[in-house]
């Protein structure tokens, strides 16, 4: 047995270096059909997942197994190309994809559309283009993808809000944001966090981004930010398919301030002192009537010294005893995420279905921030017989978020950086993080240790449909769908913490319950008369009911500060309960006329009656049109070759 295994022991040495050694390198350079360089375009090896982004100047160049025979290259706006592997240099020309993204389906309000024959603002983005991405909200999955789309994070916390603005701010006093439709449903906002870091982005087919009055006006008074409309994955027919994805990362801040140590602020502070001396004695401000300047300089570096000496704690700060990093200690050097996922997609002629399960968890850069999320979807289709097709769209959601305190307060762990790095972090008797007055402020480590900020949020979301076949042309399509959001926030400050001081800590629980039931009902009509007039119209309605539901309760009080929740509180001091519901009744038509695929004229309107309205103005009225023309279709450009596409659009709405 011995022997045995000394012999393989032997063998692997020896083939190790030849497993290392089967690789090789590729290299290369991708254009356009003009010569211009590619930026930004994916190179994978067929058949696994090794790839790289080529560079500004179309460049590239990776490690490939030894027997990799193939490349694929791609490129949003352009045609993947399969690439052989041949020589030491690949030279790659991209043709343009545009011929065969204008002849897509796009999704916009109720209904679809051929992207050639849009006259409003519409920005399409593929699920597959954000597939992956390690960002916890689809928002952030949007940043750079889409025109006029701008997306900033508001801070560097998971889980948080993301600033979304369409073609800029709409509004300055209301919210700017932009209405989330996701498979026919608006999304409920909830008070802790995005309503988009709700949704996997994973399980998206496809996002529109409606931009201008003439695509957004059939949403109307909800339209005025823009429309983000979320398609999700649908079966497709063929044998199950089951995909696995697994994703490890871990994260860690960039461009650190470095603020001062020890001795530079020893040195700055003595320095700050006989200034201030020199200062107030050779200006008449001699408040103390010191004999000299020197006497005056003196004084005050003996009360600098001073306050050296209580910042100091324990330690000794003339010997540079302890030079504390507060930066460091804001952060998490152990951030880390990770994402498993699996579905499943497949169907038949008569039952089409893709169910999805995932969990993503992602610590935050910012001690003690994370976030989780659990999702579920189902999304099933079934073609009951050739007039009548049905369907569930169903997502199940749980989020829990570990909450850090806003920007502006004292005990966020950033505002951490104004404690001086003479102070140590902890006594060196009690292990009790040192707060003032040995700080110079607050530590906003005690709330990381002896507070908690959890927020669980429980998503139920979907919809079910019948679509049916009236007659040739005609479609009637019925909705109803339901966006149900729980939100439950426990938040605790112990007795050493800037909140729950004198009071012998406090707490408070806060629960939310936002319900919104919806049904859209709604005939869609094409028809095309002698080949040269295409006429595809809208005519629906949509009810949706909103009931919310709030309560609060705040104690203090804590005679055992290990429950962290308001069954330890000796004293119950606040407590409210609210609730509030509302109906939204709308009409809304669309026309699109199509000319022999080159004149568009595209008619749209919408009519909301709201319970939020004024007694003298229930109903707002929001139309829309744009027209468009196709010039490169024209006979005077047939034959201009360096012109592939160019249409001539504008409309004009009114949004609510």
């Amino acid at each position: 047995m011995r022997k045995t295994a000394g012999l393989m022991l032997v063998l692997l040495l020896l083939t190790a270096p030849l497993l290392w050694a089967q690789t090789k390198i590729v290299t290369g350079k991708i254009t356009d059909s003009n010569g211009s360089p590619v930026s930004n375009a994916s190179v994978t090896v067929k058949g696994s997942r090794t790839g790289v982004v080529s560079k500004t100047d179309g460049t590239f160049s990776f490690t490939v197994p030894d027997n990799a025979k193939t490349i694929i290259i791609s490129a949003i706006g352009f045609e993947a190309e399969d690439v052989a592997i041949s020589g030491s240099f690949l030279s790659v020309s991209l043709k343009t994809g545009e011929s065969r993204s204008l002849d897509e389906v796009v999704v916009v309000g109720y209904g679809t559309q051929i992207k050639r024959d849009i006259t409003g603002s519409v920005a399409r983005v593929k699920g597959g283009e954000v597939q992956n991405m390690p960002v916890p909200n689809l928002s952030q999955a949007l940043q750079g993808r889409a025109a006029g789309v701008f997306v900033e994070a508001q801070n560097g916390k998971v889980g948080e809000g993301i600033k979304v603005r369409v073609r800029g701010a709409t509004s300055i006093n209301g919210s700017n944001e932009p209405l989330y439709v996701v498979d026919g449903i608006p999304l409920v906002g909830g008070i802790f966090g995005s309503a988009s870091a709700d949704l996997n982005f994973n399980d998206v087919e496809s996002f529109e981004i409606l931009k201008d009055a003439s695509a957004t006006a059939i949403y109307g008074s909800r339209a005025s930010n823009g429309v983000i409309l979320i398609t999700t994955k649908r079966g497709k027919n063929g044998k199950t398919k089951f995909t696995f994805n697994s994703q490890y990362g871990t994260q860690k801040p960039t461009n650190k301030r470095e603020f001062l140590n020890a001795a530079e602020y020893i040195d700055y502070f003595k320095e700050a002192a006989v200034n201030t001396a020199k200062y107030h004695y050779n200006r008449g401000g001699n408040w103390r009537n010191y004999a000299s300047e020197a006497a005056a300089i003196a004084d005050m570096t003996t009360w600098m010294e001073g306050r050296f000496t209580r910042y100091s704690g324990f330690s000794d700060w003339r010997t540079l005893q302890t030079n504390t990093n507060w930066e460091d200690l804001a952060f998490d050097n152990n951030a880390q995420s990770n994402q498993l996922e699996l579905n499943a997609q497949g169907g038949n002629d008569k039952t089409k279905f893709f169910i999805s399960g995932g969990v993503n968890h992602l610590d935050g850069i910012l001690v003690a921030n994370k976030f989780q999320r659990m999702s579920l979807r189902f999304n099933i289709d079934n073609q009951v017989n050739n007039w009548l097709k049905i369907g569930v769209n169903a997502n199940l959601i749980k989020t829990v978020r570990n909450r850090v305190p806003d920007d502006n307060a004292f005990s966020t762990p950033m505002q951490i950086v104004a404690l001086a790095p003479i102070t140590p972090v902890r006594n060196n008797i009690t292990n009790a993080l040192y707060d003032r007055p040995t700080t110079t402020y607050y530590n906003p480590l005690i709330d990381v240790e002896d507070g908690s900020n959890i927020v669980k949020g429980y998503r139920n979301q979907g919809n079910i449909y019948a679509e049916s076949k009236i007659m040739k042309g005609l479609t009637l399509r019925n909705e109803l769908g339901l966006d149900m959001v729980n939100q439950n926030e426990n938040r605790f400050w112990g007795s050493r913490t800037l909140a729950g001081a004198g009071i012998g800590g406090s707490g408070r629980a806060q629960w939310l319950r936002n319900t919104r039931w919806i049904t859209n009902n709604y005939f869609n009509y094409i028809t095309t008369i002698k080949e040269s007039h295409k006429i595809d119209a809208t005519l629906g309605m949509s009810f949706e009911n909103r009931y919310d539901e709030y309560s609060f309760v705040g104690g203090q009080n804590f005679a055992d500060e290990t429950i962290k929740t308001l069954a330890g509180a000796g004293t119950i001091n606040a407590g409210t309960t609210t609730q509030d519901e509302n109906n939204l009744v709308s009409y809304f038509g669309r026309v699109n006329y199509n000319y022999k695929r080159k004149y568009l004229v595209s008619l749209s309107a919408r009519s909301d009656g709201d319970a939020r309205f004024g007694s003298n103005y229930k109903y707002g009225f929001f139309p829309a049109a744009s027209v468009g023309c196709l010039i490169s279709d024209e006979s005077f450009l047939k034959n201009v070759n360096w012109l592939s596409f160019l249409k001539l659009r504008g409309s004009y709405g009114i949004l609510g």
